[in-house]
């Protein structure tokens, strides 16, 4: 579960609203000695400013197209038709107009401005950046010049370089709410929590009236949930809805905190309400079908996955894309496909998945430094409970062989085995604290998804169970990818609530360094104590 939905302040202006200040200001062009083609371009200007500034935009647009028929170096022309277009949509048409006004005028600020929003209206982040970059060259010590590069540079992922150029613009003199709305953003994507609170509220300091306090509550309200201050987070979080009933982020963040609490059903009326306002928010719907999932309706959860892949995801946002495909080819996999036939190989792979599983290193034996390998023979039944037990090398320590020894019991019962399976086995049981880090790593890993091992009513009412082995990668970040099914447990439903709770289980901590952590771990349910009635 990783909510990388945060407001980016691109809605904090409004292409009418930003420049109807300009338009009061903007007079005809002197006609003085100019031809008759100019006086009447000059005339049809302003009359095209009059439908302009009373929202008759069709006929502006075809007055300013006939001005720049009539005379085409009026700059101006082609900055107001810009802007009709952009209200109207049309993107391609708008930055061809801001263009031929940077030919006519090269140093002229708001173009650059104007067409780098186009740009990432268009989704064409570098070239906004282009624009945004080329606006602080002309103008290096006004603050305003970096209102809009930081929030580029965080649609790529450049949040370092976001940071500087906010902490820039404070230095020039930025002391507004929407600079330290995203001082904040940049903080909380750089994981700097209690900076992005400070920020957050300094914002709602600076102005505790603005039309801006929503965004800012919403922001402080993911800040808080990855602080773990849940209280407070939907306190934010539930003023915020209150003070913008249409402002999808706040209902996004609202549904991954009632997700994160197990409350399902309130996370995915959240979602739905997320996405009612904004339907292009593909993350929304990827956690609304994990939460399908944790309650078990497998249909929905795929309808989900499929709306999330269906939208137009530019890409800045590579991992939702992946997340999707990979999990709906996985429910894919768990719904139409036999159990793979288990060999030798992949049953032995469970079993030994298991105990590693299971195992403990004693603590009083890491305190003294104990440490050595110990091999343990069983053999398992057809049904999967293990029938003989003993020890076939010792680890050299009594205390680590009697741990050994009974991590078998403890991992079995293990998944039914074919008869055509061996069913005797050796197991190297290693102790090892000069991997303490690492093992209490994996030991943490495994609580985790065991505090997420929950069926859904329908299975616990029909008394399902088995044993799904699931693959599945850590990231440095602590999210997970790379999702997959190893082997299915036979039930179809059951490896579907498998992937959802391992999916619902992150992201988990992040894992030391040093290496690539990846897990096949042995998802096993039975409806006996796993709060089935």
């Amino acid at each position: 579960m990783k909510p990388l939905y945060l407001v980016t302040f691109i809605g904090f202006f409004s292409w009418a609203s930003s420049s109807s200040c300009f338009a009061n200001s903007v007079q005809a062009p002197a006609v003085k000695n100019a031809s008759d083609y100019q006086r009447a371009a000059a005339l049809l200007f302003g009359e095209a400013l009059v439908d302009y500034k009373a929202n008759r935009n069709e006929a502006a647009i075809a007055k300013l197209t006939e001005v720049i028929q009539l005379d085409p170096t009026v700059p101006d022309a082609f900055d107001i038709r810009a802007i009709l277009y952009s209200v109207a949509g049309d993107y391609d048409r708008a930055i061809t107009d801001y263009t031929e006004e940077i030919g006519l005028n090269p140093k002229g600020v708001a173009a650059y401005q104007h067409r780098g929003r186009t740009y990432e209206n268009e989704k064409q982040y570098d070239k906004a950046i282009e624009d945004f970059t080329r606006e602080i060259e002309l103008e290096p010590k006004s603050p305003l010049s970096y209102d809009d590069r930081p929030r580029a540079y965080e649609l790529v992922g450049r949040n370092q370089e976001a940071l500087a150029d906010l902490q820039h613009a404070i230095s020039l003199g930025a002391n507004d709410v929407t600079t330290f709305l995203e001082l904040g953003i940049a903080h909380c994507n750089l994981g700097q929590f209690d900076d992005a609170l400070a920020d957050d509220n300094q914002a709602i300091r600076l102005d505790p009236f603005s039309l801006q306090l929503a965004y800012a509550l919403s922001n402080r309200g993911y800040v808080y949930i990855k602080m773990t201050k849940f209280d407070k987070a939907l306190t934010d979080l539930n003023k915020a809805v209150q003070l913008s009933p249409k402002l999808a982020p706040a209902f996004f963040h609202r549904a991954y905190l009632s997700q994160l609490k197990n409350d399902l059903s309130s996370a995915i009326a959240d979602y739905e309400d997320a996405v009612a306002l904004d339907d292009t928010i593909a993350e929304a719907y990827t956690d609304e079908a994990i939460a399908y999932l944790q309650q078990g309706e497998f249909q929905s959860a795929r309808l989900k996955f499929a709306k999330a892949l269906s939208l137009d995801i530019d890409a800045s946002h590579p991992q939702w894309i992946a997340d999707s495909e990979h999990l709906l080819r996985n429910f894919d996999l768990a719904s139409v496909s036999a159990p793979t036939e288990l060999t030798d190989a992949l049953y032995q792979s469970m079993v030994f998945a298991l105990i590693q599983y299971e195992k403990r290193f004693p603590q009083s034996a890491r305190d003294r430094g104990a440490h050595g390998t110990a091999v343990v023979q069983f053999e398992v039944s057809d049904d999967g409970t293990v029938t003989s037990i003993k020890l076939s090398q010792s680890s050299g320590d009594a205390e680590l062989d009697e741990e050994a020894l009974a991590v078998i019991p403890r991992a079995a019962p293990f998944p039914k085995r074919p008869h055509d399976v061996q069913k005797v086995f050796a197991a190297k049981i290693a102790f090892d604290p000069n991997t303490s880090a690492n093992a209490a790593y994996v030991m943490q890993i495994s609580k985790l998804l065991k505090s997420y091992s929950k069926l859904p009513n329908d299975l616990c009412k029909r008394h399902a169970q088995g044993t799904t082995l699931l693959h599945f990668e850590v990231s440095d970040d602590g999210s997970i990818r790379d999702v997959g099914i190893v082997q299915s447990s036979g039930d179809s439903e059951l490896d579907m609530a498998s992937l959802a709770n391992v999916i619902g289980a992150a992201p988990f901590p992040k894992p030391p360094p040093g290496r690539h952590w990846r897990f096949q771990v042995p998802i096993r349910y039975s409806y006996v104590g796993l709060g089935c009635p």
